[in-house]
This record gives structure tokens, sequence and C-alpha cells, in this order.
């Protein structure tokens, strides 16, 4: 009546074996939906689920999707689009609603982000634009401006490792 099925057996253990072996989420659910029998006042929890979902499905943002943007973007824009995307991950992982105006100066611990939950945005940044942020270091509480500085401070870095990797290898290759 809720609109849920049931996992067959077999779909079960299919299930619970991609999970282990993805090991990209450190919090997973198997909730076969069956979304036209869902009722249209649904609890806060699968709401949430079929909204997520609906967003998954409508951005169709690639993993480095917001790395190359960056790249695409003029200097000056790119604090900008990294604190954009800060806000709308911190959005979701910390479940504060849409209407919610974040303060870039304001520590992200502050705003209700525990052990968990830095372990979810530090790959949501591994996945969304290729940087790797300790837990520990979300942990310390730096503000999303001084995130976004730091995201791009790595992604400088990477960049120029990257070309001189590139040059040397064309030294290499002579």
């Amino acid at each position: 009546a809720m609109g849920l099925a049931m996992i067959a057996p077999d779909d079960g253990v299919r299930m619970l074996r991609d999970v282990i072996y993805s090991g990209q989420r450190p919090q997973l659910a198997a909730v076969p939906l069956v979304r036209s029998r869902m009722p249209k006042d649904v609890p806060p929890f699968f709401s949430e689920i079929v909204l997520a979902e609906t967003d998954r499905k409508s951005s169709g943002a690639a993993p480095g999707d917001v790395r190359r943007r960056l790249i695409e973007e003029s200097p000056d824009g790119r604090a900008a689009l990294v604190t954009e995307y800060l806000a709308a991950q911190l959005t979701r992982i910390l479940a504060l609603g849409s209407t919610h105006k974040f303060d870039p100066r304001r520590s992200i611990v502050e705003l209700g982000m525990d052990s968990l939950m830095a372990m979810e945005l530090r790959n949501r940044l591994l996945t969304g634009m290729d940087v790797r942020i300790s837990v520990t270091d979300l942990l310390e509480g730096p503000s999303t401006q001084e995130l976004s500085m730091r995201i791009l401070e790595l992604i400088a870095l990477q960049d120029e490792g990257a070309a001189l990797n590139d040059s040397n290898r064309d030294v290499v290759k002579l």
C-alpha cells in the first residue's frame, strides 16, 4: 500500500554484492519503490529518497563535471562556482532545505557537520571535482569560503603537477 515491493533473494544477493564491491557510499539502502503506488503524502524519509532520485536523474552530471566547468570558467568566477557547488552539496548532506542561505564565513561544523557527513562531503568532492580533502580537515571546521579557496589551491597544484609530468614525459620521449 505504501509503494514498497519485496526483494527476491537472488536480487538481494546481487544488490549486496554490488554494494560491497562499489564501496562508493558510506550509507546505502536497497528499497524497491513502486512510485506509482506511493501515496501522495509519503513520510519524509521516502520523500527524500524520491527527491534524491529525481535530482540525480535530472542533473545528468557525470563525475568530474564540476572540475570541467571550473576549467572553462574565468579565473574570477571559479571561487563563486566552487562555493555554489559546496553550498549545494552541504544543503543535501546536512538536509538544510533549498531555502537555506549560506553565510560563506560560517564554519561547516557549526552548520551540523559530523564525521559521517564529512565522509560524504569528501566523497562528493572527490567524485565531482577530483579533489581529495581529508575528513579530519573537514572536521576542523573551515568555512565554505575557506574550503573553496583550499579546493582551488589543490586544483591549481594538481594542474601544475600534471603539466610538469607532461613536460617530463616529452623530455623522456626525445
